[in-house]
């Protein structure tokens, strides 16, 4: 297109340039015999008149960013100066040195001194660099001490900075050959894994043992701690100081000699293995017995690492006290640990058996941990709550439910969980004064300014796990509803600690939002089942939640709160004045009812009749799925009549969508769209041709018709000769009236393609 550059083609560019001067840099110290001060001249000249980095090519190319990205373009760009130093060739091997020397003092030292965070992406990419050099099969015919070595010159040629923090992640450096795994750090120092296994082993159960650290010729004892009542401490003298350091660690239980005690240790730290008690048992029992120290702790390691309990209490901790993270650290250990949590099962099946499974699961949870922490993780589904936790609550005293919502008070939860708690509280069975105060101001700060911040932050949230969980390698073979429902719990449980962590709302939002956009597994790997579902994020609307959320949570108490001014609040959420005319909110005129409901959520059903209660019939009327019905038919007839208004195909939007329409307007709406004249329409107007294509395409997935398909795909490559001859910002019939917002177009025309091929894909859904 003239007057802007194509974005693809120029992220090529940039990498092309990019990696060409890089290998530039390099050469100079490997093909040249000038000393090395001309090295450094000729390297200095090319920085300063021809280098520009990953960040600097995209500003001057005015390709779309987010702010995020700036730090991790300049990281790219970075890590690329110093991988381009990775050669196992003798010639470069020598020369790297003085290369990545001038590369520390000319360019890394400034970017890390005035962005210490840079030092952490760099090292985390080129970790990833290096685990792809060493897969390469030219390298991989190295015999493996001659590539550990090679691997070994580069990396004690690195930067401090960067050294250090590679050493850092043992797993890494175990990973590339250049440690052992089973080493373990003390203090500063290193000892062999099996070495200090067996001298802890004799300490931790009474007995003195000597160990020598690992470079060093010094002998260390470890000695037991005495009259300590857990057992599993021991001490040691530091050879230089002097100084008694206490070594304690809550694994250290393992090495307990007696296989009773050892079981008893481990039954006290469940959480290590976040499963069943019925898979507790069996675990327990097996890694007890266990005679050999080592295939204990490995064992008990491998559990508490896919430990999702685990996992978010580690989160929670970084979160409060690092007050920094990396998006990698959102992901969880393990897909399977996920599904223990909750106690849920892959092979469940949707709809009302899977409401029946959220049964079981709350039934197990209340009797294997408590009733505190089954309400705080089935909270994060947006399914009504489980009758075994219900009935549990109403089955306490007032006293013992006072208390329990004390503790659910102080758990940072989300605004889906706040509905759950609006639940609790009014179906507690006691008419509790202070229950119906306290719900009241739940609903109030939900509608509020600040709820509403808080809500989207959580909608920017479960689009980002959407776009990880439920993409994750590890969950693909699970089936649609099961992947919603961890993306939802996942979303959950994040949320909650995050703002505990005092994490404010809105900057969790703009965070959240900036990190989804980039396309993800969805525009490639279509499942309809989890793509139409009302659970799925996209599908999520404030207000829809809010209401349905509200009319959930409110229940048969819905008469009690309308006295109390909330219709009011209903009101001005399912209306909006437009020129002093009240009108419906368009974003609740979509039928909740088409969308499949595989999690038997409280976000289907007909609106109208949950609204009922809330607004009053004559009000919620509009919303109903009579009414709806009625007002699409109309709109279809509007097309079909003037196609050429805009404001008929906006309508449409906001009716359909994407969803699947009423069985009995799939025939109408096939017939009106196959008599639209695309090309005349583009003709008249560029932007209306493109909004009917657009809507147009969002329903061809439905209707079964490949003429039509081809049609809208004739139409899109018309609109984009057109954008390509014209330009997007001036000429012919494109003004800035035509295309108001016009870097959404290549985003529109991008979306407005994949729905239209994802029509072959699912022809007759």
């Amino acid at each position: 297109m003239e007057g802007r550059p194509n974005e693809f083609s120029w992220r090529a560019c940039v990498s092309t340039w990019f990696g060409e001067l890089t290998h530039v840099f390099v050469e100079l110290w490997v093909t040249g015999e000038d000393d090395e001060i001309i090295h450094q001249a000729r390297a200095d000249w090319l920085l300063a008149n021809l280098y520009i980095d990953h960040l600097g090519l995209s500003k001057l190319a005015g390709l779309p960013r987010v702010q995020q990205d700036d730090r991790y373009m300049v990281a790219i760009s970075l890590t690329g100066l110093i991988a381009h130093a990775i050669s196992f060739e003798p010639a470069r091997v020598a020369a790297r040195r003085y290369y990545l020397d001038w590369l520390l003092h000319r360019i890394l030292r400034k970017r890390f001194e005035a962005d210490p965070e840079l030092v952490f992406l760099v090292a985390d990419l080129l970790k990833k660099t290096l685990l792809d050099t060493i897969q390469r099969e030219s390298i991989q015919n190295l015999p493996e001490p001659v590539m550990i070595l090679l691997l070994r010159k580069f990396y004690d040629d690195l930067p401090t900075a960067i050294h250090d923090e590679l050493g850092r992640d043992t797993d890494f450096m175990a990973r590339i050959g250049l440690i052992n795994l089973t080493a373990i750090t003390i203090d500063e120092f290193n000892f062999d894994g099996d070495d200090f296994i067996r001298v802890a082993n004799e300490a931790v159960n009474g007995r003195r043992a000597t160990i020598t650290p690992l470079g060093s010729n010094t002998e260390i004892i470890f000695q037991p701690v005495e009259n300590h009542p857990g057992k599993f401490i021991f001490s040691y003298d530091h050879p230089e100081t002097g100084a008694t350091k206490v070594v304690a660690g809550d694994n250290l239980v393992i090495l307990l000699g007696s296989p009773s005690e050892r079981e008893m240790a481990l039954r006290r730290n469940r959480q290590w293995f976040d499963c069943s008690r019925q898979k507790l048992d069996e675990i327990v029992a097996e890694i007890a017995s266990m005679e050999d120290p080592r295939r204990r702790i490995d064992a008990v390691e491998d559990w508490r690492n896919a430990s999702v309990a685990v996992y978010y209490s580690n989160l929670d901790g970084i979160l409060r006290n690092q007050r920094d993270f990396q998006f990698d650290d959102l992901i969880p250990p393990s897909a399977e640990g996920l599904l223990r949590h909750f106690r849920l099962s892959p092979d469940v099946e949707s709809g009302e058996i899977f409401q029946e499974a959220l049964a079981t699961a709350a039934q197990t949870l209340i009797d294997e941990e408590n009733l505190i922490m089954a309400i705080d993780r089935l909270t994060g589904l947006p399914a009504p709550l489980p009758a075994p936790l219900v009935e549990a609550f109403i089955a306490l005293s007032p006293t013992e439910q006072r208390q329990i919502i004390k503790d659910l008070i102080k758990i940072a939860g989300s605004p889906l969980s706040r509905m759950h708690l609006v639940y609790l509280l009014l179906h507690s069975g006691n008419q509790v004064p202070a229950f119906q105060r306290l719900a009241w101001r739940i609903v109030g700060s939900l509608f509020s300014p600040e709820g509403a911040e808080a809500v989207e932050a959580f909608f920017a949230m479960l689009k980002w796990t959407n776009g990880e969980i439920g993409g994750w390698p590890d969950t693909r073979h699970w089936p649609a509803h099961v992947r919603l429902a961890i993306v939802w719990a996942h979303a959950h449980r994040l949320f909650s600690i995050f703002i505990s962590a005092g994490a404010p709302p809105s900057w969790l939002q703009n965070t959240f939002s900036q990190a989804s956009q980039r396309i993800h597994f969805e525009a490639f790997e279509w499942d309809t089942d989890y793509w139409f579902d009302i659970t799925h994020p996209r599908n999520v609307d404030r207000d829809a939640f809010l209401l349905a959320g509200l009319s959930y949570a409110l229940g048969e108490e819905t008469n009690a709160f309308i006295e109390k001014g909330l219709r009011d609040l209903v009101v001005s959420h399912a209306f909006m004045n437009v020129e002093g005319v009240r009108i419906p909110n368009l974003k609740l005129l979509r039928a909740s009812s088409q969308a499949p409901n595989s999690l038997n959520s409280f976000l289907s059903g007909d609106l109208g009749e949950k609204l009922s209660p809330l607004l009053g019939a004559e009000d919620a009327a509009i919303f109903t799925q009579t009414s709806l019905q009625s007002l699409m038919e109309q709109t279809i007839g509007n097309i079909a009549e003037e196609s050429n208004v805009g404001l008929h195909w906006a309508w449409l939007l906001a009716l359909f969508g994407d969803t699947l329409p009423p069985n009995e307007l799939i025939d109408r709406l096939r017939s009106t769209l196959h008599q639209i004249d695309f090309e005349a329409l583009l003709q008249k107007d560029v932007e209306l041709g493109l909004l009917a294509i657009q809507v147009a395409s969002l329903q061809v997935k439905h209707l079964d018709d490949e003429t039509l398909r081809l049609q809208l795909k004739k139409g899109l490559v018309q609109i984009a000769k057109i954008l390509a001859n014209l330009g997007m910002a001036q000429g012919g019939s494109i003004n800035e009236n035509d295309l108001a917002r016009q870097d959404q177009i290549p985003l529109r025309l991008l979306e407005t393609a994949l729905h239209i091929s994802k029509a072959v894909q699912s022809p007759g859904v």
